[in-house]
């Protein structure tokens, strides 16, 4: 299992902030507060977003799909699980057909979550670059491997600014 510590934002937070906060914090993905629930949401869930929609979006806009939703077993939240706990949890949590993650551990400004799924799992590790449209740079938002020339927007032929 994969454990990180990602960032805790609240669903009213913009799709922007969420994305300046992920580059900040060196992972691709946070965890989204929504009332008392939790799910983690990744840089192409919200560039995804983004390029659907017109600003200003809240984190809330991101629709989440069953791969969002955190493991219901979640007892020992707050007091933190044993590792060997969290791996059972999770286990039985993936075998129920309920999720693939479980939140570990959470606090104000960031949560401790699991997987199994490498997909997500490459996200806790990878920090976010992003290749903004001089043109749209609100809308027109990529990852560099999403670009079909390097220096150019894929929807309009404007060059971009990576960082």
């Amino acid at each position: 299992m994969k454990i990180a510590t990602l960032s805790v934002i609240p669903e009213k937070d913009s799709l922007a902030e969420a994305l300046r906060i992920m580059q900040e914090s060196g992972h691709s993905a946070v965890v989204v507060r929504r009332l008392s629930e939790f799910s983690i949401v990744t840089a192409s869930d919200i560039l995804a977003q983004l390029r659907q929609e017109r600003p200003p979006l809240t984190m809330k806009s991101v629709g989440l799909t069953r791969r969002h939703q955190m493991a219901a077993a979640l007892a020992g939240v707050g007091a933190g699980l044993a590792a060997p706990d969290a791996h059972l949890a999770l286990g039985a949590a993936v075998s129920a057909g309920e999720s693939d993650q479980i939140l570990l551990e959470v606090g104000t400004d960031n949560a401790t979550v699991g997987t199994e799924d490498p997909l997500l799992a490459s996200c806790f590790e990878a920090a976010l670059v992003l290749c903004r449209c001089r043109t749209h740079p609100e809308t027109h938002v990529w990852q560099p491997g999403e670009l079909i020339d390097p220096t150019k927007c894929n929807l309009d032929e404007s060059h971009v600014d990576c960082k």
